[in-house]
């Protein structure tokens, strides 16, 4: 009689399930990053924005399209990671 078959079944969804705490805590953390990222840089946007002048000419709608991409790609992964990690589990 071999040891997974030994085992009561609750303690197999167990060590699965723990076996995929860590890649779906890290693509939760990512979109958690990349929401706060984004709020930070639309943020940081309207503020600037009231000093139109010097916002326009600091290349700052540049740095808010950086910013706001940045943030979007760091969501779509963390995203990516979250839908592959419940797809493929087993």
């Amino acid at each position: 009689m071999n040891a997974a078959a030994a085992r009561p079944p609750l303690a197999n969804v167990a060590r699965v399930n723990l076996r995929l705490i860590g890649p779906l805590a890290v693509g939760g953390l990512a979109v958690v990053l990349g929401g706060l990222w984004l709020g930070g840089a639309l943020l940081t946007r309207r503020r600037r924005a009231a000093f139109a002048s010097t916002y326009a000419s600091s290349g700052g709608i540049l740095y808010t399209a950086f910013q706001v991409g940045c943030a979007t790609a760091l969501i779509l992964i963390g995203l990516g990671i979250v839908l592959i990690i419940l797809l493929t589990r087993p």
